[in-house]
């Protein structure tokens, strides 16, 4: 909970304390006359609410959240010359990529340089993209989680949704779980895959580590929360996540609906309570394992880094998102965006 909202709350509780007290004093000395006592409490009524009203607004304009999905634009992409850094989520290394290597056909005069985790210099995390926006090193910092409230120097560019899905090893012949088998499993009492429905082998749960955004997502939206229970070392990004589940039996992990499905050898994509992972899916509002994707700024951003953020809602930009498992923002429906826009205010 952001500072603001508990000076709204703490506000309330003191209106409300020296409401009451106020009503039953003007009450006991005024009872016959009850006409101005209704007036006051419609006016107290009228001010909580209006306090209730501006901790939502308060908290969804600090996130940012696109409730309306944007306009998508068309036409030629604006070009600006010169050279940025960006990194952090590693599951939208493989989209960066693809996108800068797009606008950079269109744009011969841009560079922009993606920090993968296979180069120097790596970062491999969406903390560490906003930590590195935030400091300076990068010009862009990628994230599949809200900035928190202490980097409030960040500008928030919204740029996509991602879908994420849970994997195992093939081996464990597993095609579905229910959201509850896969709290049981993080958590420790299951621990066969036996006991789920798939072969006599010990279940071997892995995860992402501490600010890696993928793992916020998980937690988030499968875990809600729940105890989780590490069994092996956290796996460094996405693509060490996708190997470390093909090649250990009776593996679980997780990671982005894209790279799962460019390296699917071994691998088995798990239902969630019977709903598959997929761009649709998450535009009807019926899977639940997805986030809005960020592109963060420290203060608003110029030049290049305008341009760039700019080309990810141009239609051509638009484009490479679909071509990789990744949902436009124009194409999400305002329910959905204002679900997560709601669960992430909180």
């Amino acid at each position: 909970m952001f500072p603001f909202t508990i000076i709204f709350i703490l506000t309330l509780l003191i209106l409300l304390g020296t409401t009451i007290p106020r009503v039953m004093l003007v009450y006991r000395y005024t009872r016959p006359k009850i006409r101005p006592i209704k007036t006051m409490l419609v006016w107290e009524a009228t001010l909580v609410a209006l306090l209730l009203i501006g901790i939502v607004i308060s908290q969804l304009s600090h996130q940012g959240c696109a409730i309306t999905p944007p306009a998508l634009t068309t036409g030629h992409p604006r070009c600006v010359s010169g050279t940025i850094k960006l990194g952090g989520s590693t599951a939208l290394q493989t989209l960066m990529n693809k996108e800068a290597e797009s606008y950079h056909q269109w744009c011969p005069g841009a560079t922009i340089n993606v920090l993968t985790s296979t180069k120097q210099n790596a970062i491999t995390k969406s903390e560490e993209g906003l930590d590195s926006a935030e400091d300076g090193s990068i010009t862009i910092g990628t994230s599949d989680t809200y900035a928190p409230s202490d980097k409030s120097d960040l500008v928030d560019h919204q740029i996509a949704a991602s879908v994420f899905v849970v994997i195992v090893n093939s081996g464990v012949q597993v095609t579905n779980l229910t959201s509850d088998q896969i709290k049981g499993i993080y958590a420790g009492r299951y621990t066969n895959w036996h006991q789920l429905g798939g072969l006599n082998l010990t279940i071997q749960p892995l995860s992402r580590g501490s600010g890696s955004g993928t793992r916020s997502t998980f937690d988030t939206y499968i875990l809600n929360g729940a105890e989780l229970v590490i069994q092996s070392s956290p796996i460094l990004d996405t693509l060490s996540m996708i190997e470390n589940v093909r090649t250990t039996p009776g593996a679980i992990g997780y990671a982005d609906l894209y790279d799962v499905y460019t390296h699917l050898q071994s691998l088995t994509p798990v239902t969630i309570d019977g709903i598959p992972a997929s761009p649709f899916t998450v535009v009807n509002n019926t899977y639940k394992f997805w986030t809005i994707e960020h592109m963060y700024t420290k203060g608003p951003a110029t030049g290049l880094a305008q341009a760039f953020i700019d080309y990810m809602n141009n239609e051509y930009g638009g484009q490479v998102m679909r071509a990789s498992s990744f949902i436009v923002l124009h194409d999400m429906n305002s329910s959905a965006l204002s679900i997560r826009c709601a669960a992430n205010s909180v």
